[in-house]
């Protein structure tokens, strides 16, 4: 059994790795410290994924969004079914 209460990981791990610009995907990052694995290779897998952040962090230092841009993307895919949304023919 895994123990990870004593990993402050709210206080000491999540800030280094936290550059989140939004709601979303600072929920993501918190589920993703707050389950733990049990094979390597999915820990192995998940810490490429950190290691590409941290990789690319004088790429995502200046990267920005509209907020109010993200929220609309988020609304309109939660709340409506692409697969109904009229599809633009082919132009041959």
């Amino acid at each position: 059994m895994n123990n990870i209460q004593d990993l402050n990981i709210e206080k000491e791990i999540l800030p280094l790795f936290d550059n989140t610009l939004n709601k979303f995907s600072r929920a993501k990052v918190h589920e993703i410290f707050n389950n733990p694995l049990k094979s390597i290779e999915k820990i192995r897998y998940r810490q490429s994924i950190f290691q590409g952040f941290s990789d690319n962090k004088k790429i995502l230092k200046d990267y920005s969004y509209s907020v109010s841009y993200l929220l609309e993307v988020y609304h309109f895919l939660k709340n409506y079914d692409l697969d109904k949304l009229p599809q633009e023919e082919k132009k041959q």
